[in-house]
């Protein structure tokens, strides 16, 4: 109940955190809305880094209620803070009623509809992380210090993602960024092979060294999968409902993870794995991997590119969602590859 009332009130200062970065977009150009969300991503990637190492390391320095409680200061401060904010209103405030109309029929239109229904596929492919974890623990021995250098180091690796889209991808097409970088996600996963088999200590590469650059790279390829979507959502949400379309087209892709958790675990049971028993580990690392290029078959469902303006009332979609050539649409075929969601491992 008390995580239950936790992840609420993280959801909702989210949620309000980034209905404000998108009313600032909607004053600002593309390359303007993609140095903002970058600045952004930028320092919760570096607040995460830092609080999931400290986290680790304090939990072996002291009992879990004086840890539990030095944490919710940080929640505090957060609500004294919010007394200080000074709003300024610039659209007129709708009702509940009107603000739900207008989600509905924005929703309903197939340019929303098309990116919603990618974002649940695109998290729907299974993942052979949790199985890891426990490979990881039971197997090598990890210990939670080193679980928090991992995620503070995975976490440098997206901020160096963020900024790569920023100044290198930004002007990319949309689809081929997409196919490309989730290919290279799933040879990523492959590597894990290795780890599972030993085969990094026959290099002379240890455990920890080789964990580090498989994750890393995973964050780092996975952010810049996912960035241009987070952008895209910016400029296709509406004046007065920013944080409700925002939330809409986020939910798509947490359910979609929902689902995925479900899957891997009925995948992990399949393959007979189990705390003790890790025998089909190598088979089920494959088998998500290859499962990662599903979501290629559907990146026709995404505009080619980032809209140039906003979205409002009297705007139509379907200008500025214009469809691009595009090699291979519904089966694609390519010259020559997000999951966290960016998904680890």
């Amino acid at each position: 109940m008390l995580l239950a009332v936790s992840s609420l009130g993280m959801a909702l200062c989210s949620v309000i955190g980034e209905a404000l970065i998108i009313e600032t977009g909607r004053r600002q150009s593309n390359d303007q809305v993609t140095r903002t969300i970058s600045t952004f991503c930028a320092f919760r990637k570096i607040t995460f880094a830092g609080m999931s190492y400290l986290s680790s390391v304090l939990i072996m320095m002291m009992p879990k209620q004086q840890l539990f409680l030095m944490c919710s200061l940080i929640p505090l401060i957060v609500v004294v803070s919010a007394f200080f904010i000074v709003e300024d209103y610039t659209h007129p405030q709708l009702s509940i009623k009107e603000q739900w109309t207008k989600l509905v029929n924005f929703v309903g239109k197939p340019e929303i509809k098309k990116p919603s229904t990618f974002l649940f596929i695109s998290m729907l492919v299974p993942s052979a992380g949790t199985a890891l974890f426990y490979f990881m623990t039971e197997e090598l021995h990890f210990d939670p210090e080193l679980f928090g250098r991992f995620a503070a180091i995975q976490a440098f690796a997206s901020l160096i993602g963020v900024y790569c889209y920023a100044y290198i991808f930004r002007d990319c097409s949309i689809r081929k960024l997409f196919v490309w970088t989730t290919l290279l996600v799933s040879m990523c996963c492959m590597l894990s092979i290795v780890l599972v088999e030993r085969w990094n200590l026959k290099l002379g590469i240890p455990d920890t060294a080789f964990v580090i650059t498989d994750s890393s790279l995973l964050q780092l390829v996975g952010e810049i999968n996912s960035l241009p979507i987070f952008i895209m959502a910016t400029r296709l949400c509406p004046p007065g409902i920013e944080s409700s379309m925002y939330s809409f087209l986020w939910t798509a892709q947490f359910l979609g993870l929902d689902v995925s958790t479900y899957l891997s675990s009925l995948l992990t049971y399949a393959f007979g794995i189990s705390a003790n028993h890790f025998g089909g580990l190598v088979h089920l690392i494959v088998f998500c991997a290859i499962a990662h290029i599903i979501p290629i078959f559907y990146v026709h469902l995404l505009p080619d590119t980032i809209p140039k303006t906003m979205e409002d009332d009297e705007t139509e979609t379907q200008p500025c969602l214009q469809d691009a050539p595009f090699e291979g649409r519904g089966t694609p075929t390519f010259d020559s590859d997000a999951a966290e969601q960016g998904r680890e491992m």
